[in-house]
């Protein structure tokens, strides 16, 4: 029957320690953090001191007192490193002169005077010092947000373990041969081992947090990549507004969304540049380009608000839709955008008054009628027509006798109605 001793403790610790390293070497493998190999060295350096102190009958004091102690020790040191990865903090450089402290009072106390108390209060207080500067650093990362509490948590134990063993130590001292210590020192081990479990949860909360940030910051990345790809897919790349593929898509919906307010008018306008074609042979496509984009500028700051929209349809021809009160809004709002545009003073010897100017056809529907989209496209295009015909530069509205749209048979295709305003 296994006898519960100090020996049997340690090992069983051991066995601990290195059950959690190699879990954490594990995660390391899959995701390649340097924090958790770093964790992981930490138990397994602890995994191999406890298994040192095992062999103190068999194995010489520089591997059973000062090499089963610095093991330890360093697994704290390393614990503290893989939280400064993590944390991505600077390293500060006092716990590995507290390491190197300790072993030299170690050295002191085993081989000029050989000590097992004084031993114990060193490397306590070494431990103690060490995982204080742990908790400092974890408390500073997370004051803002209350982040890593079972990290300080599990820390601040340990560092609790060493201060209660190392006061403890003075009524309950530890015999020259320290495995023969009797209870008190036993129920460090197993405290220590506890604080270690503490730590490979808490290690493993913080590495799942660092994860679950990373799939957010790719979501968010993914969600902004197809918010592009969805952006180049309905704009034009030379203007940016939008193209002629989303224009269907988005007049549907626009009526649709605008027949909600009962009493509106909705606003259509087609206009295209006054004799382009002589424009791009007098002075080239790139500087018609130009001017292409210098008007998209002008529909831009023009059509703002989120009921309004822009198109380019192809070549040098755009469209407005927006909403009004009243047709004689939509046709000082068109109005206006033809005179931006001939201000703009963009010069152009192929037309009258030699700068570039443009035509317009609107037509505007009342959001209560029949008339579908295709109607008021027609109507506006056929303003555009009458525009153009009648000297350029100019905006002509629709004028059509108001309609009622007649009963629909679903039997037959559908036909044009409604009620347009002149």
């Amino acid at each position: 029957m296994l006898s519960l001793n100090l020996s049997n403790a340690y090992f069983f610790s051991a066995l601990v320690e290195l059950t959690l390293g190699v879990g954490m070497l594990a995660q390391w493998h899959s995701g390649k953090r340097r924090y958790l190999l770093l964790w992981s060295y930490g138990f397994l350096a602890s995994a191999a001191g406890h298994l040192l102190v095992t062999r103190r009958d068999i194995l010489p004091d520089l591997f059973s007192i000062l090499g089963a102690n610095f093991g330890i020790t360093l697994s704290s040191v390393l614990f503290y490193l893989g939280t400064c990865a993590f944390l991505r903090r600077r390293k500060s450089k006092l716990p590995w002169l507290l390491l190197g402290l300790e072993i030299a009072l170690l050295i002191g106390f085993t081989y000029v005077r050989y000590d097992t108390d004084a031993r114990v209060y060193i490397y306590t207080a070494c431990q103690a010092a060490i995982t204080s500067v742990n908790v400092a650093l974890l408390l500073a990362a997370g004051r803002e947000r209350n982040r890593y509490l079972d990290a300080c948590a599990a820390t601040l134990f340990f560092t609790a373990v060493m201060l209660v063993r190392m006061v403890g130590t003075w009524f309950f001292p530890a015999p020259q041969d320290f495995m023969a210590s009797g209870n008190f020192q036993l129920l460090f081990s197993f405290c220590l081992v506890l604080a270690h479990i503490g730590y490979a949860l808490a290690f493993g909360n913080m590495h799942a947090s660092a994860l679950t940030a990373r799939l957010n910051e790719r979501a968010v990345e993914l969600e902004s990549a197809n918010r592009q790809l969805e952006s180049l897919s309905v704009t034009d790349p030379l203007t940016g507004l939008y193209n002629r593929r989303h224009f269907d898509d988005v007049i549907e919906r626009t009526f649709n969304r605008t027949k909600e307010s009962e009493g509106d008018v909705l606003a259509f306008s087609i206009f295209d540049i006054d004799h382009f074609k002589r424009y791009n042979d007098r002075y080239g496509h790139p500087q018609g380009d130009i001017v292409l984009q210098r008007i998209a500028e002008v529909l831009r700051q023009s059509m703002r608000r989120a009921s309004d929209f822009a198109f380019r349809l192809g070549g040098e021809e755009f469209c407005v839709i927006f909403s009004v009160h009243d047709p004689d809004t939509a046709l000082h709002t068109v109005e206006t955008l033809r005179k931006k545009i001939e201000a703009l003073a963009i010069p152009h010897l192929g037309n009258p008054g030699n700068v570039v100017t443009a035509s317009f056809g609107l037509t505007c529907v009342r959001v209560d009628s029949n008339m579908d989209q295709h109607a008021v496209y027609v109507l506006a295009d056929n303003a555009l027509y009458e525009a153009k015909s009648t000297g350029r530069n100019r905006v002509v509205r629709s004028v059509a006798p108001a309609l009622r749209a007649p009963p629909r048979d679903k039997s037959a295709s559908s036909h044009l109605g409604g009620q347009i305003l002149q």
